[in-house]
């Protein structure tokens, strides 16, 4: 998915979607940025091998390339370099074809022309039927709550015919199922992948059917280096044969260019050369656990939290590159539908014990300790008394089973409202489940899928609920701000791209004349 992400936020948002991961006021960054070199230092044989791609981020930690831990966003830029899906959403911000050159849609039928010529890394056929088994393997894998919340829901069949492929359904079906077929989990996953049925056979190996290969996977030391793959049609001439992602700086090899992908750029007045800014998407926010007997499951509770914490960033000051504050659940979508939180009367009793709050070490990343500082003030503040869960999530389960009483989420929730995708945030494992008090979320997309409210009495009743329960506290969104070696072209980079192509990147002296 366009993870939209990423726990998967984004989704499997993702992003799936997009999804783990101040003191105030702000601490000196730490960070330290690769050296940046013009490719005209770069060495001889680098330049013979041909382009080569170093990127470092923060949040390559606890790798995993399971097939249901993909769209954390960590192994999302491992992952999408190594499918190959019908469509995909590309560096260009948009919904691009991609293993099928093109695709059409008849009333409540979608029909893909696959491209000739594809394999696996194994040598697998990708052709039409073959497509057709793979995605009917990856439906059948969801449970049925979780398929109910997909569009798959209504699917009716597959049929493959010589090069393409038709789903069809029992009703329209709108953009929500580009954006699900654009997910490496419905992208073609080759079968040696799988144990002959469908489980994933392991977490540090995947078989390609996509642009790249893994040529080595290390979690212990967050490394991962991916080689192109020579035997793949739909790479251009000018893709990077090599890309090395790390946590840290890798000093071992010369590379043609360098990418710090980060969330903690500090903000900067001069020269922007070589940045590119990411929409910011994701939501960073406080999640409260409200199952019964918990301190939150008391929404006065919850409110009187919200009340501090707005308190304290009210003299917040955000030195981050790509942060803004929060003032919808959406990025830019304010309505001003939000409910008043006006409490009155005797503050809630301190909690029996100290809260457990899910989140990162203090002095891990200076982003984390921004937003986890403004939550530890406001705490103080209310005489709560609290205990960091430092358990690391290493996987969609343990995102999912770890208890809490408050959370750090950061999940991609893109930047509108969409009712397809709400339902993938608040109702499906496949993307970060946000709890929804009394299922009023829930039973709100119900309403709209029947029909029975406008898409703007949706936006307005959405927003209330979320400000009215106070189970998500929403605090920023941001975005990656990428800083590239001065030798990559960042004008092929849209602000909406998702999940960076790295074989779409371009060097600024890139001769395009050979591809015309």
């Amino acid at each position: 998915m366009k993870m939209k992400v990423t726990i998967l936020v984004s989704l499997i948002a993702g992003a799936l979607f997009l999804l783990f991961q101040s003191n105030v006021p702000l601490k000196h960054l730490r960070t330290k940025l690769l050296p940046l070199t013009e490719s005209s230092d770069m060495s001889q044989s680098n330049e013979k091998a041909g382009p080569t791609l170093h990127l470092k981020s923060e949040i390559l930690v606890n790798l995993s390339l399971h097939i249901d831990d993909v769209e954390l966003l960590q192994n999302a830029f491992l992952a999408q370099a190594l499918v190959g899906p019908l469509i995909r959403f590309s560096n260009r911000g948009r919904y691009e074809p991609y293993v099928a050159k093109k695709w059409t849609q008849s009333g409540n039928d979608w029909t893909f022309f696959i491209h000739d010529g594809l394999t696996c890394e194994d040598g697998q056929e990708i052709n039409a039927e073959s497509y057709r088994l793979n995605l009917l393997r990856s439906v059948n894998r969801l449970s049925p709550q979780d398929l109910e919340q997909t569009p798959f829901r209504d699917l009716s069949g597959i049929t493959a015919q010589q090069d393409t492929l038709t789903l069809k359904f029992k009703k329209p079906t709108g953009k929500a199922l580009l954006e699900y077929l654009a997910m490496t989990p419905f992208a073609f996953l080759c079968d040696s992948n799988f144990d002959g049925t469908k489980k994933w056979k392991s977490r540090t190996q995947f078989v390609s059917s996509g642009p790249y290969r893994v040529a080595e996977f290390n979690p212990e030391s967050n490394l991962s280096r991916l080689e192109l793959r020579k035997d793949w049609p739909l790479n251009p001439p000018h893709a990077f044969k090599t890309v090395l992602l790390t946590k840290d700086d890798f000093s071992d090899e010369t590379f043609t260019s360098k990418l710090h992908m980060t969330y903690s750029h500090a903000r900067v007045t001069g020269p922007r050369d070589g940045i590119a800014l990411e929409v910011p998407r994701a939501l960073v926010a406080a999640r409260l656990g409200i199952n019964e007997g918990q301190f939150f499951a008391d929404r006065r509770r919850r409110q009187e939290l919200q009340l501090a914490i707005n308190k304290v960033m009210e003299n917040v000051d955000i030195g981050f590159e790509n942060y803004h504050r929060a003032d919808s659940f959406f990025f830019g979508q304010i309505s001003g539908h939000e409910i008043p939180n006006q409490l009155t009367g005797d503050r809630s009793e301190p909690p029996a014990r100290p809260l457990k709050v899910r989140g990162i070490p203090t002095g891990t990343r200076p982003e984390v300790d921004f937003y986890q500082g403004i939550l530890f003030e406001a705490l103080k503040q209310l005489g709560w008394t609290f205990e960091m869960i430092e358990r690391p999530i290493k996987s969609i389960k343990d995102f999912h089973t770890i208890t809490y009483d408050i959370s750090f989420d950061r999940s991609h929730v893109d930047a509108t409202l969409d009712p397809d995708f709400v339902r993938l945030l608040f109702k499906s494992h496949l993307g970060p489940k946000y709890q929804d008090p009394g299922n009023r979320i829930s039973k709100l997309v119900d309403t709209f899928d029947s029909g029975k409210l406008t898409y703007r009495d949706f936006l307005i009743n959405f927003n209330s609920i979320i400000s009215e329960e106070a189970a998500i506290l929403p605090l920023f969104h941001r975005g990656f701000t990428w800083k590239f070696t001065p030798n990559v072209d960042v004008r092929s980079i849209s602000p909406l791209m998702s999940i960076l192509r790295y074989e779409e990147l371009k060097l600024k002296d890139y001769d395009t004349s050979s591809e015309r």
